[in-house]
């Protein structure tokens, strides 16, 4: 019986005979990942719309992980900078295209549509006009000393390189998170700075340069704070966290009944994925040294087989 199988190039032929098992292997992680994929549609299309309730206007490393589990327990769905970049080849990727865009409404519009009432980390960076368009939402600020941010943001900025180089590019998942954070720090710098000079920022974190460019980021964030402070005295807020829940959940006037009384959340996203991100690398070079080693000695066999198939060498 004839069958509509396609055809195979003899390399194509010799690989999948001779190593099914990665065959195997790669069949069942493409299925994974449509799989995966297709939930993740399915969950966002029966997400109900949300008003937009909280906007945390402050830099991130400011305790931004924190303040998102603590909105998280007081019941508000919190988007992140994390979560978006986790998933922009999933449910979340219209709004990683808005926020890399720079377009507000759609931001907002994404935001609404993934059932978010709260925003927190890559959100910031708008947090102006998206105060402007949603005049019921509270604005959160939170500060932090200057030089203790920067070594920290520094810290966690060299901890998340091997996400932005190769080999962990030629995973497309990684790849999209890597252009991600390439156009979010353009979009940070681009007013004041030069590709060159936000390229050099990229490359040396906690370099002389990123601390100048860092450092004027900071000073507009306080005097817009200050300003928007004194001007909105009933929407605008300054949260520290050393203050707790009693702070935040007056801010967001939930009762003293409703407020945990527990201490306050002290995350640190970086810390949670730095041996992951290590793991990741490693495990990288060793899948290309694997390849690269199957492909030299699938080329070898099929040389040394062509070379016994010669008719002329056989007489």
């Amino acid at each position: 019986m004839a069958t509509n199988l396609p055809k195979q190039t003899p390399i194509q032929y010799k690989m999948l005979t001779r190593h099914p098992t990665l065959h195997r292997l790669l069949y069942l992680v493409t299925m994974i990942l449509s799989i995966s994929m297709t939930l993740a549609a399915l969950v966002e299309a029966t997400v109900e719309p949300q008003p937009l309730k909280v906007i945390y206007a402050g830099m991130g490393r400011f305790g931004t992980t924190s303040l998102a589990e603590a909105l998280a327990r007081l019941g508000y769905k919190v988007t992140h900078g994390s979560i978006i970049a986790k998933d922009l080849r999933g449910a979340h990727a219209d709004l990683g295209h808005a926020l890399m865009s720079g377009n507000v409404d759609k931001i907002l519009s994404h935001t609404s549509q993934l059932g978010y009432n709260a925003t927190v980390g890559s959100h910031n960076l708008f947090w102006r006009e998206m105060m402007e368009r949603t005049p019921g939402a509270k604005i959160i600020f939170m500060t932090r000393d200057f030089e203790s941010w920067f070594a920290s943001l520094g810290s966690m900025l060299n901890e998340i390189k091997p996400l932005l180089r190769y080999p962990l590019r030629l995973i497309p998942s990684i790849n999209a998170v890597a252009q991600y954070t390439d156009e979010l720090t353009k979009r940070t710098f681009e007013r004041e700075h030069t590709i060159d000079e936000i390229n050099e920022i990229e490359r040396n974190p906690d370099g002389a340069l990123s601390k100048q460019a860092y450092k004027q980021q900071y000073d507009v964030l306080l005097s817009d704070m200050e300003r928007v402070l004194r001007d909105h005295p009933d929407q605008a807020f300054l949260f520290h966290k050393k203050d707790g829940y009693p702070s935040l959940c007056k801010i967001l006037e939930i009762s003293d009944e409703d407020c945990p009384d527990e201490p306050f959340p002290h995350a640190n996203a970086v810390k949670r994925h730095k041996h992951a991100i290590f793991i990741m690398e490693v495990v990288a070079y060793i899948l290309i040294f694997v390849a690269l080693k199957l492909s030299v000695s699938a080329f070898v066999r099929m040389t040394c087989g062509t070379k016994n198939d010669d008719p002329k060498k056989t007489k």
